[in-house]
């Protein structure tokens, strides 16, 4: 172990790796480190590996699970925008025959009251599904009535 002229405590201030007691570690300056203190001494080795061993194992399945729910959940929205996206299509049919079918027949009474309530019904069930305005912004012409 290499001493330091500034008091023999480490290297350059820092702790040492190995004490008399056993395995120390240094002061960790990342939340993701892990400190380890193994006193042979008074512990068994094969217990501390073993037992870090299953911890690394515990670690593992968790990430597999967080993986596998992340992608159920991006399959999940993907579907979820096809349907939208669907849905805004149809929606774009509808309103152009109807605007097509109101022009043939000369009345505009019909369109004023149909259009607001289309309007009203679409921002409901966007807000249902948690992608308020995505229709709309999509198409800004759609709403300028």
């Amino acid at each position: 172990m290499a001493s330091s002229s500034n008091g023999g405590g480490g290297y350059y201030g820092a702790a040492p790796y190995r004490s008399r007691e056993g395995l120390s570690t240094r002061q960790g300056t990342g939340s993701d480190e892990i400190q380890l203190r193994i006193d042979p001494m008074h512990a068994d080795l094969d217990d501390e590996i073993s037992g870090l061993r299953k911890q690394v194992r515990q670690l593992k399945n968790v990430a597999t699970e967080i993986e596998s729910e992340a992608k159920f959940q991006n399959e999940f929205i993907n579907q979820l925008q096809m349907t939208l996206i669907k849905a805004q299509a149809g929606v774009k049919n509808n309103m152009r025959k109807l605007n097509k079918s109101i022009i043939q027949s000369g009345s505009s009474s019909y369109l004023s009251i149909t259009k607001p309530e289309l309007a009203e019904k679409l921002v409901w069930a966007q807000s249902k599904v948690g992608l308020v305005g995505f229709i709309m912004s999509s198409n800004p012409g759609f709403v300028a009535w």
